[in-house]
Order: structure tokens, then C-alpha cells, then sequence
């Protein structure tokens, strides 16, 4: 909601008239290459992707609100205390070791959801638990937690670069983020337009908070800081899970600033409060519309197709087939529906690398090389099926020799313009 991109500002701008409520709430597409950004960084795209992020985002914030409000105690006069916590002088020991534990292992487990943010969480608690170094009573729980976390990622971690895995060559340095260059003006320039009137907010909040604050603040924007400095994986786009990661609790410090400001007497601030409250959302109102009005499309659940993988292939079997996006009901939907596994897709760049896959495709599909060499591929990379569908024999992009797939594979379906080819 709190999308606060120029963009949204420059959308109504543009579409200003009468009917511009209208136009609002049937607004359709993300404000994605407008002039102030280049392919929308903090747009609700990535959530319609990948629904698995969210779920991870929730545990980011359920993690750093319960630390935070287990160690950071203030006085009556709002003053920051020295950091009094119920801690193990407080409490017996075997109930922090219990929640040192219960949190770790949380952490530690958001690689399974999304790793991004299991990098953002594992800064926050390492760098959490070295600023109490010398407040034994938060040390010493933060440092079991902070293990813990690290001890359940490493494997999780390890697995994700193993293999034929893309992030084998990752992270590298990249500093400047998508200007592919540091310069200060031109990035300030950058995240003034993406962030809007928050970036100035977020100043003035940093010079009204306690200095305890600032330093939990600061803390919290490291993984802003490794999005401008590293590049995670193949594609640049991976590293808006860290400024997204960052960006709730940049919320928090707009939203205190505000609150605060309202809270001034003169009915002039609170006007002006409001007023900029109103600034933050235009954007965030907008793509919320385009969510509204994402075009639905229907797909069969138990077409031919369907039935006849889940009767007669193993469960998690891996088909090679076109490998696009299709926005419709296709064999590619059909494959997934029945719990089918695609060898290759080329949206999937941030997974594996995609060269040498599509190679193996091409190889495959045009049947140039002897059989023998065809099923020594197959057998290595572990496809049981190909699949030639209507969209495949259309592609220019992908051409496929079916004349030599009939002749020496064996056909196991073939049924309203689908047919299937195995080994056996």
C-alpha cells in the first residue's frame, strides 16, 4: 500500500480529468517502465510471482519485532533505557535458551521459503547480537540464536550453489545497483524517484529518533546496503527482495514520523501529515488496481492430457517441452497440474544455468545427432518425456525434427494435437 514511487504521482498527472477515479479503479498493467522506474522495484508484481515471499516477509518482521521487544525496554519519559531486557537474570534459564532456540531454528529455516531474506534476517540478528557485545545478559542469548540460524541456513545455502546451480559464480560485487555505476548524485536522484517524498521523510525521522534507534535502524537497512554493493544471482531483479526487506521497516520510521507530526497542535500539521500520508499511497493504490483487474484465465484441471500423465507417469516425472510462459491453458499447464516436472524454462534464469539446458533442447528437438548421443542426454539429465505441442511446432524460436522423435522414440500419447515420446 505504502508504494511511494514518483510514478504514481506522474500517473494521475497524466490521466487527470473527470472521470480519473474511473480510470483508477480500472487501471490495468504495474507502473512498471514509467519515467521514474525502470521496471517497477517495489511494485506488488513480485507477490503475484511468488506468493512463497510474502510468507517469508511475515516471519522477517514477526522475527525482528519479538527481538526487539524482548531486549529494547524504554522509561515513562520515552528515553531509551540501557537496553533492559527480560533476559536470564530474569528469567530462568532454561526459558531464554527455549526461545533462543525456537527463534534460531525459524530462522534458519527461511532458506526453504526464500533465501533472500534469510540473508536480510541472518544481518540483522549477527549484527543485533554484536552491538550488545558487552550487555552479557543480551549476549548471550542473541549469540545461541544467531548460531542456531546460522548452523540450520548453511546446508540449505550450500545446496542452492551446488550443482549445475547459477548461484555456483554468486554473489558478485556490483555496486550501484541498477545504474550499473556509483555515482552519489545520480543514485540519490535514482531512490528519490522510487521512494518519492519517503526518502525525505525517512531523513527528517532519523534526526527526531533516540540514538539507540538510529543504530537499530541502521542495522535494519543493511540489506538495502548489500542490494547497491552485490549482485546475488543471473538476474539484477533478485536484489529487490532486500530492499523490499529493508523498505517495511523504512515504513515504520515514515509512518513515526507522521504520527508525530500529527500530533502537533497546529491544525496546520495535521493537514500537512495527512496530506503526505496521501503522497505515500498514490502508487501503492494504483498497482493495488492492477492486481484488481489482472486478466484471470481458466485451466483445465483434468483435461486428456492430465489424466493421462497422472495414470500413467511417476509422480514427479520431467518433461521436456516448450519452454515459455504461456498465459492460457496449454500442455505446459497440463504438465504442472498433474504434479509434472519441466526440465527447462526460461524464466527460471535465477535457478540454474540456462544455456546449457537449452542446448540440451535443441539437441533434443532437432534430432541432428545420432540416437544413441540423444538418449545418453536424456538419461544424464534425467527427462523421461518429451512433449510436442501445438505451441511447439508453431515456435520460430524452437524448432523441433518429429519425423525423427516418431521414428526412434516411442510414442506413449498422442491425442488432440499432444504427443508424447519416451525411451521406453
Amino acid at each position: 500500500m505504502f508504494h511511494s514511487s514518483l510514478s504514481g504521482l506522474k500517473w494521475i498527472f497524466d490521466n487527470w480529468g473527470w472521470d480519473i477515479f474511473k480510470k483508477i479503479y480500472e487501471k490495468t498493467g504495474w507502473l512498471a517502465q514509467t519515467d521514474f522506474e525502470g521496471w517497477g522495484l517495489f511494485n506488488l508484481n513480485v507477490f503475484v510471482n511468488q506468493r512463497h515471499f510474502a510468507f517469508s516477509l511475515a516471519l522477517l518482521v514477526f522475527i525482528v519485532t519479538y527481538v526487539i521487544s524482548l531486549y529494547e525496554k524504554e522509561t515513562e519519559n520515552s528515553e531509551p533505557a540501557e537496553a533492559k531486557s527480560t533476559t536470564p537474570n530474569q528469567h530462568n534459564n532454561r526459558l531464554w535458551f527455549f526461545s533462543s532456540c525456537f527463534i534460531g531454528v525459524a530462522a534458519g529455516l527461511t532458506p526453504y521459503w526464500n533465501s533472500v531474506v534469510n540473508t536480510a534476517l541472518l544481518s540483522f540478528l549477527g549484527l543485533y547480537t554484536i552491538i550488545n557485545i558487552r550487555k552479557k545478559d543480551i549476549f548471550e542469548p542473541m549469540f545461541v540464536t544467531t548460531a542456531i540460524a546460522g548452523f540450520v541456513s548453511l546446508p540449505q545455502l550450500m545446496r542452492f550453489k551446488s550443482g549445475s546451480s547459477s548461484l555456483n559464480e554468486y554473489p558478485k560485487l556490483h555496486i550501484g545497483y541498477e545504474l550499473n555505476h556509483f555515482d552519489l548524485f545520480d543514485l540519490t536522484e535514482y531512490y528519490f524517484k522510487v521512494l518519492g517524498l519517503k526518502l525525505i521523510i525517512v531523513v527528517i525521522g532519523l534526526l527526531i529518533i533516540s540514538n539507540r534507534k538510529k543504530i537499530l535502524f541502521l542495522i535494519l537497512s543493511i540489506p538495502f546496503i548489500l542490494a547497491n554493493l552485490l549482485q546475488l544471482g543471473v538476474v539484477l531483479y533478485d536484489n529487490n527482495k532486500l530492499m523490499i526487506s529493508t523498505l517495511i521497516f523504512i515504513n515504520c520510521l515514515a509512518a513515526y514520523y507522521l504520527v508525530e507530526l500529527f500530533k502537533l497542535k497546529p491544525f496546520i500539521f495535521k493537514i500537512v501529515s495527512v496530506a503526505l500520508c496521501f503522497s505515500l499511497m498514490f502508487a501503492g493504490v494504483l498497482d493495488l488496481m492492477s492486481v484488481k483487474n489482472l486478466r484471470k484465465v481458466d485451466v483445465a484441471d483434468k483435461s486428456d492430457f492430465t489424466q493421462w500423465i497422472i495414470e500413467n507417469t511417476e509422480p514427479g516425472s520431467v518433461f521436456l517441452t516448450l519452454p515459455t510462459i504461456q498465459y492460457y491453458d496449454n500442455a505446459v499447464s497440463n504438465i504442472l497440474m498433474a504434479g509434472g516436472k519441466i526440465y527447462v524454462h526460461n524464466a527460471a534464469s535465477s535457478a540454474y544455468k540456462l544455456d546449457e539446458r537449452l542446448n540440451n533442447l535443441d539437441i533434443i528437438f532437432r534430432g541432428e545427432k545420432s540416437f544413441e548421443k540423444i538418449k545418453s542426454i536424456m538419461e544424464q539429465e534425467g527427462i523421461d518425456y518429451i512433449v510436442v505441442s501445438p505451441e511447439l511446432r508453431e515456435s520460430k524460436e524452437y524448432k523441433v525434427n518429429e519425423e525423427f522423435l516418431s521414428q526412434n522414440f516411442v510414442t506413449k500419447y498422442n491425442n488432440n494435437g499432444i504427443a508424447v515420446y519416451s525411451i521406453y
